[in-house]
């Protein structure tokens, strides 16, 4: 196994501010650990990285089959997304197909995570809604198959809830750990998150794309939410001689944000500035 020294140390001018330890693990698709940082069965919660398997029982159960949503909705349903225009009218969809409204959700209101979406609110003059929420595509997610399989939606959100249950019960199969020896607290957008050491979340990771036998039938993992998806970034023609972590040209701007230099130049500046500084230690 090889041994990783992640650790981040922050400086100010020519002088340490501060030091950070960095916890990690490395798994492959055996479950074999082949590189750790600091203490790789460090008890952490698994929240946003964990969305996927907590959609997956029910592409299993065909509950996704039942609805009929595309991949769309299946990549919101997983992801955190950023409160723009297209994501809450897509969680709204969601919701609608299923004849509920924001209200049904237990997540509560907070400004978009992207400029963008910041921005549309602020030009409208509107307040952000549930649906801003990062995590609304999930919640609309857990409210559908809630309905599908004739659950409350009231009190989707409590780890007794049959929904809560149907998902700790399907962990084990992905990490290696006992649904009784799954701690749980409470997420922030109000759900249970799970309490595991970081093997365990790598492991499940690691072990999720391996073979069809992982995660359920061939025909469920060709929806899983965890499949490999190549995606094309088209690069920036801009400042950066086609960097591809440039925002790319053809996406629309905000006005707060039309002016605004690209993220590679962006960091640059801040390289150059007498602002603290990261430096990665392998």
């Amino acid at each position: 196994m090889t041994v990783l020294d992640l650790d981040i140390v922050v400086t100010r001018g020519r002088h340490v501010e501060s030091r950070h330890a960095v916890h990690a693990a490395v798994i492959d698709a055996t479950g074999r650990t082949i590189a750790a940082a600091g203490n790789g069965d460090t008890i952490a919660h698994w929240r946003s990285c964990a969305k996927p398997f907590q959609v997956h029982p029910f592409l299993v159960d065909g509950t996704w089959t039942t609805l009929g949503w595309d991949d769309r909705r299946l990549a919101l349903a997983c992801a955190s997304h950023g409160g723009e225009p297209e994501h809450v009218a897509l969680a709204e969809s969601m919701l609608a197909s299923v004849g509920l409204d924001a209200g049904a959700l237990a997540c509560g209101p907070h400004l978009p995570l992207a400029e963008r979406g910041a921005a549309v609110l602020a030009t409208e003059g509107r307040a952000p809604t549930r649906l801003h929420n990062n995590c609304s595509g999930k919640h609309a997610a857990m409210l559908a198959a809630c309905t599908v399989h004739g659950w409350p939606t009231i009190g989707y959100d409590e780890p007794s809830h049959p929904l809560q249950r149907r998902i700790r019960a399907s962990l084990p199969a992905f990490t290696a750990v006992a649904a009784e020896d799954i701690a749980i607290a409470t997420d922030g957008c109000g759900v249970p998150v799970f309490v595991l050491p970081l093997r365990a979340m790598a492991t499940a990771w690691a072990g999720s794309t391996a073979s069809p036998s992982a995660i359920g039938s061939s025909a469920s993992r060709s929806r899983s939410p965890t499949a490999p998806r190549a995606h094309s970034i088209p690069p920036c023609s801009g400042c950066c001689n086609g960097s591809t972590h440039c925002r790319p040209r053809s996406r629309p701007r905000s006005p707060r944000s039309s002016s605004r230099p690209c993220a590679t130049r962006a960091m640059r500046s801040w390289a150059r500035s007498d602002r603290p500084r990261e430096t990665r230690r392998a």
